[in-house]
């Protein structure tokens, strides 16, 4: 019985962390896109969480979009494994704009990453910043 409760633990894990990094993540809640972002760090793909992260900015060219990914990945990989990470300071600017701190704590050192959230009340949540 716990071997099978711990599949299906496993799988709806699985399938959480798989639909909040997918290019379809956005219009998740901002918590919910932030953990999917960690989620790939701790699986060593940083590089490709943070840019599923940034397709979702109108701002972001494909070309710059892969070079800060790749810059992003080649960073983490100096601060060594992925151990976890806190959301240290949720501000909400507007009732559109809610901002998150959070600390990602690596074997070498910690990082703080700050993500800003805009939603129009249109499409949900998206990544701005």
């Amino acid at each position: 019985m716990k071997s099978r409760l711990f599949s299906l633990t496993l799988i709806f894990t699985a399938f959480t962390i798989l639909t909040a990094v997918s290019a379809n993540a956005q219009g998740l809640p901002p918590k919910q896109q932030v953990s999917g972002f960690y989620a790939l760090c701790k699986q060593g793909r940083s590089a490709e969480a943070m840019e599923n992260a940034l397709k979702s900015s109108t701002a972001a060219k494909p070309e710059e979009t892969k070079r800060v990914a790749e810059a992003f990945g080649n960073l983490v990989k100096d601060m060594g494994p992925f151990l976890d990470f806190e959301i240290v300071r949720e501000t909400e600017v507007t009732k559109r704009v809610v901002v998150l701190r959070c600390v990602a704590h690596f074997e070498n050192q910690p990082f703080v990453n700050e993500f800003t959230f805009f939603d129009s009340g249109t499409k949900g949540w998206k990544l701005v910043h």
